[in-house]
């Protein structure tokens, strides 16, 4: 069978793969998000549509719109940069 349901089966394939390997960068870098939820509950549920397109689309634009919908929400922010130095080195006595 070459085919599950409308989806090539290597497109699905691929689809697939792109997936867990998202998922695995996410899991590889834990100190790059906090540890804390910063979003509301289900406030990422209400990021995605509510139910499926009325016409089919490719599965790299859904798994585009729930990695947006995560990362904006799960991301820190940047650190600030560290505050300028206040006072001049004290000129040297030579």
């Amino acid at each position: 069978m070459s085919q599950a349901g409308d989806i090539p089966i290597a497109d699905f394939r691929q689809a697939g793969e792109r997936a867990i390997d998202w998922i695995a960068r996410y899991l590889s870098r834990p100190d790059d998000f906090p540890v804390l939820a910063r979003v509301a509950p289900r406030e990422i549920k209400a990021a995605l549509p509510e139910s499926a397109p009325e016409q089919g689309e490719p599965l790299d634009s859904m798994i585009d719109r729930v990695e947006e919908a995560v990362r904006r929400r799960t991301q820190r922010a940047e650190a600030p940069a560290p505050p300028p130095q206040l006072t001049e080195p004290a000129p040297s006595s030579e």
